[in-house]
């Protein structure tokens, strides 16, 4: 009796800790300083043809863009952002792309993207780490542009 009570006790702790612990809604932050211009970094972040030139995986339609079989569909681009919408599983982030100037010479940039639609507790922890994975493919992304933005012979010769 005694065993079926702790193990019912260890089960609604472990409930109750990933409801605290969890975030309501999968979020994904990533940013990183890249050695560049402001200029450079508008050209490459704002045209969908500076998108063409650096993006790492393949480009699938207008604004249409898959990396690792996560798919991106930009929405809209402004003077220092681009607005878009990231599916991973059953994920979808709408999220935003913007930078700004850091350092002298330097440019950091900053993906934010929310899942507004997942918010039920029982898939918080299969979706906190389907979250995490998509995190990791932004950071790869985002670390794609940095080599090509930090390369000014490849931004030169295209």
């Amino acid at each position: 009796m005694k065993k079926i009570f702790f193990i019912v006790l260890t089960v609604i702790i472990i409930i109750a800790a990933a409801y605290i612990l969890l975030p309501e809604k999968p979020v994904i932050a990533q940013d990183l300083s890249i050695d560049t211009s402001d200029v450079i970094a508008g050209k490459f972040l704002t045209t969908e043809g500076g998108w063409d030139k650096w993006w790492p995986g393949t480009k699938t339609g207008d604004g249409q863009y898959n990396f690792k079989g996560t798919k991106i569909s930009i929405d809209k681009m402004t003077n220092s952002s681009t607005y878009l919408k990231l599916k991973k599983d059953n994920l979808t982030f709408d999220g935003e792309i913007s930078y700004f100037a850091d350092a002298e010479g330097s440019v950091k940039f900053k993906w934010d993207a929310v899942d507004e639609n997942n918010t039920q507790f029982f898939s918080r922890i299969t979706n906190y780490f389907k979250t995490k994975d998509a995190e990791k493919l932004v950071g790869e992304i985002l670390l794609s542009l940095k080599h090509f933005l930090e390369d000014r012979k490849k931004r030169i010769r295209l």
